[in-house]
C-alpha cells in the first residue's frame, strides 16, 4: 500500500473517531467542542474523499474534496473565537462562511477549473482567516494581562500552538503546490508527505491535549 493513501486511512480513521467520541460527549454544550467536532469530522470526511476521488467516474466526490479545502480556514476561525471568548454564540449569520464551499462545489461539477485555481483559493481563504486568528489571539493575550486564570493561560497556550501548526501545514501545502506546478515531482512528493505526516501529528496534537486537558 502507497505511503500517502495509508496516512489518509489513519487520518480519517483517528478524526472521525475521536469526532464521534465528542459528539457524545456532554461537554458538546460548550461552542468550541462544538466547532472541533465539525472540524474534525470535515479533516476525516476528507481524507476519506481523497481516497473515493481516486476512482473513476467519482467526479461529485473529487469536487466535493475540493471544495472541503474552503472549510478549514473558517472553522479554524470559529474555534479561535468560541475558545478565546467563551461568551461567544454560534448562529445562523455564521452561514455566510459556507458560501465559498458552496461555490466552490458548484464550480467543480460545472465548470473545468483546475486544481491549481482552486489551491490558489484555498491558500488565500486559510491566510486570510488565520489572520483573523492570529489577531483574535493578539487581542485574547491582551485580555489575559488583566485576567488570569488557570483555564485561560492553558487555552491560550494551546491556541497559540494550534495556530503555529497551521501555518507550518500551509506553508507545506503551497511548496507542494508550487513544486508540483514547477514539474519537480520529486520535491512535489516530498512536500505531500511531509503535509500528510503534519495532518497526521496534528490530530494527534488535538486528540492528546482534549484527554489531557478535558476541561478545554
Amino acid at each position: 500500500m502507497q505511503l500517502i493513501p495509508t496516512l489518509q486511512i489513519i487520518i480519517t480513521s483517528q478524526c472521525l473517531l475521536f469526532a464521534l467520541f465528542l459528539a457524545f460527549e456532554q461537554r458538546l454544550t460548550v461552542a468550541a467542542n462544538r466547532v472541533l467536532c465539525l472540524l474534525l469530522a470535515v479533516l476525516g470526511t476528507h481524507m476519506g474523499l481523497n481516497l473515493v476521488g481516486d476512482i473513476p467516474g467519482a467526479e461529485f466526490w473529487k469536487a466535493l474534496s475540493v471544495a472541503f479545502g474552503f472549510c478549514y480556514g473558517p472553522l479554524l476561525y470559529a474555534y479561535s473565537k468560541c475558545l478565546a471568548f467563551k461568551d461567544h454564540h454560534l448562529g445562523s449569520r455564521q452561514l455566510v462562511h459556507a458560501v465559498p464551499f458552496a461555490a466552490a462545489l458548484v464550480a467543480g461539477l460545472v465548470a473545468d477549473i483546475p486544481i491549481s485555481g482552486f489551491a490558489i483559493g484555498i491558500f488565500i481563504s486559510l491566510a486570510a482567516y488565520g489572520y483573523g486568528a492570529w489577531a483574535l489571539l493578539a487581542r485574547y493575550r491582551r485580555i489575559l494581562s488583566n485576567t488570569r486564570s488557570g483555564y485561560d493561560v492553558i487555552s491560550l497556550r494551546w491556541l497559540s500552538q494550534l495556530l503555529v501548526l497551521q501555518v507550518c501545514l500551509l506553508a507545506l501545502n503551497v511548496a507542494s503546490v508550487a513544486f508540483y506546478s514547477a514539474q519537480l515531482r520529486v520535491l512535489g512528493h516530498a512536500a505531500e508527505i511531509a503535509l500528510f505526516f503534519g495532518l497526521l501529528a496534528l490530530v494527534n496534537f488535538i486528540i492528546f491535549n482534549g484527554l489531557r486537558h478535558p476541561d478545554l
